[in-house]
């Protein structure tokens, strides 16, 4: 639900909250989010290059963090009540043994655990997680196995998919950031104009806005999406990439980018370093 400060209506357009950040304006204390028609996937079918090369042998999902979580029971904490359906974990066929293990031996009964046995990119691991989907309609919503995500973007973005879902394949929250992974350019209107990624060769901005890893798509029109790359990019055993899947969605005129995220929102640990650096600055922020 949107909140009606200012007499600001709940149906504004989607430009409305592309143009500028009024995240604020999303209240979600009375929001009603059917919870049936909700899916969540974590994709974990990587290689964790970085991570191994810094010592940590395990799978990167079972990064150990504060409180005795890991990065696999902090995200499920996130996001546990915002649906019914049990969390799609995509892993690699030789993670399975290790991750069953610890979901078992931490009591997590709310994960159904898939493996991708043909890991060609992480859109590979999508296809796995909505193929086992056995449903005709709902919300798919996609989530990387190293992020620190934070309930409320989600469920503010939840809320406005939902309510602006008129035409909307995939909602994507963004922030602006140093250094951004991939960035997008917009229109005078605030529409996504152009996305660029580094499996394109795009120049990537030094200061940019990008998305913080949350995927929020209609179920079917992201079959859509998987059908359509499989007659074209991914012909012949080429590389599935969560970019090609969002570029489609641009291409076919149904992607929102709303501006309701923060750099908070951008926490992803590819490394032990990168752990102890959120740490630092975290403490940082508490002391100041």
């Amino acid at each position: 639900m949107l909140s009606n400060d200012n007499n600001i209506s709940p149906a504004l357009s989607k430009s409305f909250y592309q143009i500028t950040d009024r995240s604020s304006l999303i209240d979600i204390s009375e929001s009603s989010i059917n919870t049936e028609n909700i899916y969540f996937s974590i994709l974990a079918a990587g290689k964790s290059l970085r991570m191994k090369a810094s010592g940590f042998q395990l799978p990167k999902l079972l990064f150990p963090l504060e409180d005795n979580e890991t990065l696999l029971s902090r995200t499920a904490s996130q996001v546990r009540e915002l649906s019914h359906h049990p969390i799609r974990l995509v892993v690699r066929s030789e993670n399975y043994a290790s991750v069953e293990n610890y979901i078992v031996q931490s009591c997590l009964d709310n994960f159904k655990l898939l493996i991708d046995d043909n890991p060609l990119g992480h859109a590979s691991a999508v296809q796995v997680a909505v193929r086992d989907i056995d449903a005709n309609y709902g919300t798919v919503i996609i989530l990387w196995c190293d992020m620190l995500y934070r309930s409320v973007t989600i469920k503010k973005s939840i809320s406005l998919h939902y309510a602006l879902h008129q035409n909307q394949g995939l909602t994507m929250p963004t922030t602006t950031l140093n250094h951004p992974y991939a960035s997008i350019k917009r229109d005078l209107d605030g529409n996504v104009e152009k996305l660029l990624f580094h499996s394109s060769g795009d120049c990537i901005p030094s200061f940019g806005e990008d998305n913080v890893g949350i995927f929020i798509f209609n179920l079917n029109s992201l079959r859509t999406y998987l059908s359509v790359l499989e007659e074209t990019n991914w012909k012949n055993g080429c590389p599935r990439q969560m970019d090609s899947i969002i570029q489609t969605s641009l291409d076919m005129g149904e992607l929102f980018a709303p501006r309701i995220a923060s750099r908070s929102d951008y926490l992803n640990i590819n490394s032990p370093d990168d752990y102890d650096r959120f740490q630092r600055e975290n403490m940082c922020c508490k002391e100041s």
